[in-house]
């Protein structure tokens, strides 16, 4: 991709993006970034140039008959939001703390299939991965 090309989809990113981590059910940490749009064709473009998915959010009737566009997500977690984010790093300015920390998230966390030598160890690193939930949580006040 051409610089420009990736300053616009950075740029668009910091408005109308999320970077969040949050906690499984079976209590492991993962981390994902979502583009909510209702112009579906610039979500296209994400998907496009990093890969992940795109599908309608909430109710589909209730926006007909609310007279609303439908909203489109464009998401993408793990491995492949770790090289998005990588990507566009440089070009970010509102989410540039929340995308450092996510990035260290994922660099930090062990393969999956990989286990923990001892339980403490398990702790310390969920300890660490709930500091960096809450961590993008605050500073997206």
């Amino acid at each position: 991709m051409k610089k420009v090309d990736l300053a616009y989809m950075a740029g668009f990113f910091d408005g109308e993006g999320c970077i969040f981590i949050y906690r499984k059910t079976d209590g492991n940490y993962q981390f994902c970034c979502t583009v909510t749009q209702t112009i579906r064709w610039i979500l296209e473009l994400f998907k496009f140039n990093f890969g992940g998915s795109i599908h309608i959010t909430g109710n589909k009737k209730r926006y007909k008959d609310m007279g609303w566009h439908v909203c489109w997500e464009w998401k993408i977690g793990d491995q492949k939001a770790l090289s998005f984010l990588k990507t566009i790093l440089p070009y970010l300015v509102l989410k540039k703390g929340e995308a450092t920390v996510a990035v260290k998230f994922q660099t930090d966390k062990k393969p999956q299939g990989i286990r923990f030598k001892t339980p403490e160890e398990k702790d310390n690193a969920r300890a660490v991965q709930e500091a960096q939930r809450l961590l993008i949580k605050n500073l997206k006040s």
